[in-house]
């Protein structure tokens, strides 16, 4: 982002889905694809939460991967 900055370059950042109006991506842009990043921490002793139950994703992750995780630990979001 510095770099970005320093030079005034657009940045484009993506996940795990489509823009349908393009900001995902750019021509003369810097690509950042942050799919890779798909960690998962199931908390079921949340004393934060309403239900003491949690779930925290990284951006990667789709909701279908999410779902998953939550129907395996019987989350309630």
């Amino acid at each position: 982002m510095r770099f970005a900055d320093k030079y005034a370059l657009q940045v484009s950042v993506a996940s795990t889905g489509l823009d349908s109006s393009g900001r995902s991506a750019g021509n003369g842009t810097i690509y950042i694809n942050l799919c890779e990043m798909k960690k998962m921490a199931v908390n079921i002793n949340d004393h934060e939460s309403k239900t003491n139950k949690s779930i925290t994703t990284q951006t990667g992750n789709t909701f279908k991967e999410i779902y998953k995780e939550v129907y395996i630990h019987l989350l309630f979001l």
